[in-house]
């Protein structure tokens, strides 16, 4: 047990000194066995930079995107992102029980949407008829779930 403990410790000492404290006074970058975001590469906004054709950094938001600080109108009144409301929880305010009607209307436009961006988001992997079909599981199973 004596020479467990001994070993150990020096284990620690070498691994302290070769890989240094984080956050000491070295000019070098210290060695990172788990690179975290710290030292990132990162664009700076509104900086020039030359990855883009005009020489920015920053980009506009795409067209018919909400900016998350901006409310949002349900039924003439202004729902927050940050508020708990059905719009935004899907549930009766302070319980955990589901809305029983969907606080924004059900439309032609609404269900349009919805059917694009299930298009986008959830067929590649689920299929059409959103089933349990999967393609990371094909990839690696070779086959879907149901046959799994």
């Amino acid at each position: 047990m004596r020479y467990f403990l001994l070993g150990f410790l020096l284990l620690g000492l070498v691994v302290v000194s070769v890989a240094g404290f984080r956050g000491g006074l070295s000019r070098r970058p210290p060695i990172e066995l788990f690179p975290d975001m710290d030292r990132q590469a990162k664009l700076r906004p509104q900086s020039a930079h030359g990855f883009f054709p005009d020489g920015l950094s920053s980009r506009l938001h795409p067209d018919q995107t909400i900016p998350r600080s901006l409310p949002v109108l349900v039924a003439g009144t202004p729902v927050h992102p940050f508020e708990d409301h059905p719009f935004n929880t899907g549930y009766e305010p302070g319980t955990t029980n589901f809305v029983q009607h969907s606080p924004v209307p059900v439309s032609e436009t609404l269900l349009a949407r919805g059917r694009e961006r299930f298009a986008i988001h959830c067929q590649p992997c689920h299929g059409a008829a959103g089933g349990r079909q999967r393609a990371d599981h094909q990839v690696r199973h070779g086959g879907d779930r149901e046959s799994a």
